[in-house]
């Protein structure tokens, strides 16, 4: 892993290409973190992993929650992992509402996200590996993220322009171009 300097709200900025050792001590090094300020990973991690979850290699224990996902949501009789117990139920509720609540009106992801479950039926344990998986993805991008210095937004921006685009899509919608768009604060950006 390579790293820069500094810190950054208690997460190191590195830029990194992920080697299996480095999987295996992430959840450990992030523990603190996680457990403090992600607390519907939290919850997902230690009914899914297990209460030692962060002694576990972060694809592995990802992948069992991703699966259980997929599985559940096909109706497949081959879920491996237990259901939430009704006090799991009523926790993870009580989480989704408070970080739905403390969201900025726009962009707002809880909100939506209740709306989908509770309009597509899904259940909470579909729900809880959906919005831990948004947990998961923002832990990573707090902790792992190199800022782009003016010289190189520079050159994103000026691809932009010169392309002019009335609409961009892509798969991974925080990547170095499109944190430079233009259509980020306006326009079809985000939606």
């Amino acid at each position: 892993m390579t790293q820069n300097e500094g810190l950054d709200g208690g997460c190191r900025r590195v830029a990194w290409v992920a080697r299996p050792s480095d999987l295996r001590k992430l959840l450990g090094e992030y523990e603190e973190l996680i457990r403090d300020e992600y607390p519907i990973l939290t919850l997902a991690l230690e009914k899914w992993v297990g209460r030692e979850w962060s002694t576990a290699n972060l694809e592995a224990a990802w992948t069992s929650i991703d699966l259980e996902w997929k599985e559940r949501s096909r109706g497949s009789r081959r879920v491996f992992v237990a259901d939430l117990t009704d006090s799991e139920r009523h926790e993870f509720w009580c989480l989704v509402t408070a970080a739905a609540e403390a969201e900025a009106d726009e962009p707002s992801y809880y909100r939506r996200q209740i709306s989908w479950a509770r309009d597509t039926g899904r259940s909470s344990e579909e729900f809880l590996s959906v919005a831990a998986g948004w947990d998961l993805r923002r832990l990573i991008q707090r902790c792992f993220r190199v800022d782009l210095t003016a010289e190189a937004r520079q050159m994103y921006e000026t691809l932009l322009q010169r392309l002019n685009p009335d609409t961009l899509i892509s798969f991974n919608y925080d990547t170095l171009l499109e944190s430079a768009s233009p259509l980020r604060n306006g326009g079809i950006w985000g939606r």
